[in-house]
């Protein structure tokens, strides 16, 4: 009997274990102790079976020496060293620790996006809370008008989008309230199932760029999806940034070629035969190899809508990233702008706009029915790759 216990436990069959269990009385007819004794042995392998499923060794040699010394206690007629072998048997299995379970990678922003994508579009709401928009929302330019207006954008938001996107800027502009506001932002985004982008623009070196990392991504912090960062002290120093994305399932967008004239001339700088932009996405490029072999990476791309050709050599220089396009509605770039700039990576565009949203609101019925336009405008997107 005590073998057939072995035998079972050692495979993880719970079923046969059970059985086992059940016989036990029969195969002990005429002597209820020994009965009772391979019911209680019986059971403390069941609940250790279904503790440690693929039970290691250690386990099976505790088990096993018990067995053993209870069957030759019994065939001795020592009932008293029977029962002491018992007690031993059922105390050591019912103390062993469950074995370490190795905790599973979190699933990268990437995969996340994907999966969002590919029911509502990878259309990002761009939530810039300016004097300008408050104003025209009849809100105050204060702290309790910058509420209100998180509130009403987490609602138009809530199940009509996959991306939001709080520009920092304008809570940093109301000081710590305003930052405490950004916090309710990100976290009631998150609890609606939406991701967030923090659109921050950091950029730092060593122990600075790792604060700023713990400050964006993952528990501790603001806990935003993925944030924004801007390279100019080189891509180099923003690798704890990377390296936090990559550990909590993050992701990052470093900007490589803005939509703001400003920008064109340093963007463009010959480095070496090829625009400094292009140097950047090389690096980003071998980044994201290194961090997700074969896979789209943790470090994405800020790319302007409005840049067109100039932009589409960059695009292909990054086949493992994400794109955060700005420039959409107002700033005049459309879809179709977008699917002829970056073609086959349709699905890795996370197209945006603030400004020809938010002008529908404060009405929550009315945000809600842009985002319905702005997100079947942009579904042919997550089509491309297939086309």
């Amino acid at each position: 009997m005590f073998d057939r216990m072995i035998d079972t436990l050692a495979a993880g069959d719970q079923a046969a274990l059970d059985r086992l269990v059940r016989m036990a009385p029969g195969l002990a007819a005429g002597d209820p102790d020994r009965a009772a004794a391979y019911l209680a042995l019986g059971a403390a392998a069941r609940e250790a079976g279904a503790v440690h499923p693929a039970p290691g060794p250690e386990i099976l040699a505790l088990f096993e020496t018990g067995c053993r010394r209870l069957d030759a206690a019994w065939q001795s007629g020592d009932a008293a060293e029977a029962l002491r072998a018992l007690n031993a048997v059922v105390y050591d299995l019912a103390r062993l620790e469950p074995p370490a379970r190795e905790a599973a990678a979190p699933a990268t922003f990437a995969e996340r996006f994907a999966d969002l994508a590919a029911r509502r579009s990878g259309f990002c709401m761009g939530m810039d809370p300016s004097p300008q928009v408050l104003r025209d929302w009849g809100l105050p330019v204060s702290v309790a008008g910058l509420a209100d207006f998180v509130s009403i954008a987490l609602e138009a938001a809530e199940g009509s989008v996959a991306v939001v996107k709080p520009q920092v800027a304008f809570f940093e502009a109301f000081g710590p309230a305003g930052m405490a506001e950004l916090g309710r932002l990100i976290s009631g985004a998150r609890a609606r199932g939406l991701l967030v982008i923090a659109d921050a623009k950091r950029g730092d070196i060593g122990t600075s760029s790792a604060a700023y990392a713990r400050a964006w991504l993952g528990p501790g912090g603001f806990d935003a999806d993925a944030v924004t960062l801007n390279t100019y002290l080189g891509l180099g120093a923003l690798g704890p940034v990377f390296e936090r994305a990559q550990e909590v399932g993050g992701g990052t967008f470093v900007v490589v070629r803005s939509s703001n004239p400003e920008g064109s001339a340093l963007q463009s700088a010959d480095m070496g035969g090829l625009p400094l932009a292009d140097r950047v996405a090389d690096a980003m490029r071998e980044r994201n190899a290194q961090l997700a072999p074969g896979g789209v990476g943790p470090v994405g791309a800020v790319i302007g809508a409005t840049l067109g050709a100039e932009a589409a050599r960059t695009v292909q220089r990054l086949p493992n990233a994400l794109f955060l396009v700005p420039g959409l509605g107002q700033q005049g770039a459309t879809m179709d702008d977008l699917a002829k700039l970056f073609g086959a990576a349709g699905p890795r565009v996370v197209p945006t706009s603030s400004r020809a949203v938010l002008a529908a609101g404060p009405r929550v019925a009315a945000l809600k029915a842009r985002l319905a336009e702005e997100t079947a405008a942009a579904m042919p997107l997550q089509e491309a790759a297939a086309a």
